[in-house]
């Protein structure tokens, strides 16, 4: 599946560049491409809410790379990550490496295109994404909305309670039995 991008003003990044929906074998995904180093090594340094995601099921990855995808580059005939690096990461600590993944390749594109899009999306995912403010709050609230509406147990079958579930958010959920009392 090819998808082009339509936009007609001259100065947006994706004049010219063309974008394909691909499957590939995760081994073939080999590093990162070099116009994106610097954002890449930023990514592998956050501290994520779920530094550990060992225990996400293969359909709890899945899910992850449909909404959050790779984006690859061929640079020296090989396919290289330009974006997604988080689902890079989980792609890859989770699924076997010649396990077919679906990942966006971008074809035509230059070194400063790769280096702008792998800075945005750095730090526009994680704007945008984050969780910022009080976390410890915010945790809470995930804890509260997922209960019951989620099956922990198929999307992360090593977390076989509420409390496995909340030590993984690093949360104390005594403190959430506090504020709900209060």
């Amino acid at each position: 599946m090819s998808f082009d991008e339509q936009k007609t003003n001259p100065d947006t990044l994706w004049v010219g560049v063309k974008r394909e929906l691909i499957g590939i074998p995760l081994s073939q995904i080999i590093h990162i491409h070099p116009a994106a180093m610097s954002s890449a090594d930023i990514a592998a340094n956050m501290e994520y809410l779920l530094n550990d995601t060992s225990f996400f099921s293969e359909s709890a990855v899945e899910e992850i790379l449909i909404s959050h995808p790779i984006v690859v580059a061929q640079y020296q005939q090989r396919y290289r990550c330009v974006a997604g690096f988080r689902s890079l990461s989980i792609a890859v600590n989770s699924l076997c490496p010649c396990r077919r993944v679906q990942v966006i390749s971008l074809l035509g594109c230059s070194a400063e295109y790769i280096e702008e899009l792998s800075t945005n999306d750095l730090y526009l995912t994680s704007l945008a994404l984050g969780l910022g403010g009080d976390t410890g709050r915010q945790r809470a609230a995930l804890l509260q909305i997922l209960d019951g509406k989620i099956n922990h147990k198929e999307m992360t079958p090593s977390l076989k309670t509420s409390q496995d579930f909340a030590r993984a958010l690093q949360f104390d959920r005594r403190l959430l039995k506090k504020r709900s009392h209060a």
